[in-house]
């Protein structure tokens, strides 16, 4: 497995990113605006699939769109720096660029584990949910780090964080597979 992130490539990446800007409003029920406040919401993949014919299209051209788990929209406000964590079960993710992504980064830690999984309630599913695993900020060591602004393969089992250094809020796109991520193919 690479250690952290490698960049990928997504032919039609800018059409996939505005596809799901405008379909924010129907991706997620309830009354957050995701460009308001932070938040992680786990998203329905049909609906998702639906309204990103782009995103189809790609996860088809690479064999995924059978093996999409769940979906996350985590939003990061603005001049902000997440939680150190790690994502539980997963250990691996496909991250988009959705909005705002700029001046936002993905920084991974070695850290000392402060906790146990928890699972995440904000504008969750009926039938998924995210876990997290909280690490120390106390210790915590950068080790590397990537720009939102690129699409990436995106390992999850190394203590990490999002940061957005604007003045407004950052979204990204988080998919997760039942199977094994092709990397070396993407």
């Amino acid at each position: 497995m690479h250690p952290y992130y490698k960049i990928i490539s997504i032919p039609e990446l800018a059409k996939i990113s505005h596809e799901i800007d405008g379909a924010l409003p129907q991706l997620i029920t309830g009354a957050v605006d995701l460009k308001q406040v932070y938040s992680f919401n786990i998203i329905d993949t049909s609906r998702l699939l639906q309204l990103s014919p782009a995103l189809t299209s790609w996860l088809d051209s690479v064999g995924l769109t059978s093996h999409l788990k769940y979906a996350g929209l985590p939003c990061t406000a603005p001049h902000s720096s997440g939680s150190i964590h790690t994502d539980g079960k997963c250990v691996e993710a496909i991250n988009l660029p959705v909005y705002n992504c700029d001046q936002g980064y993905s920084i991974w830690y070695q850290a000392s584990c402060i906790g146990t999984i928890t699972e995440s309630t904000s504008g969750k599913s009926t039938n998924q949910q995210a876990e997290y695993v909280p690490y120390s900020h106390a210790d915590a060591v950068e080790l590397s780090r990537v720009s939102n602004q690129h699409p990436i393969w995106f390992n999850t089992s190394i203590p990490h964080r999002g940061v957005n250094l604007s003045n407004r809020p950052r979204i990204i796109l988080t998919l997760r597979f039942d199977c094994p991520i092709p990397i070396d193919t993407l």
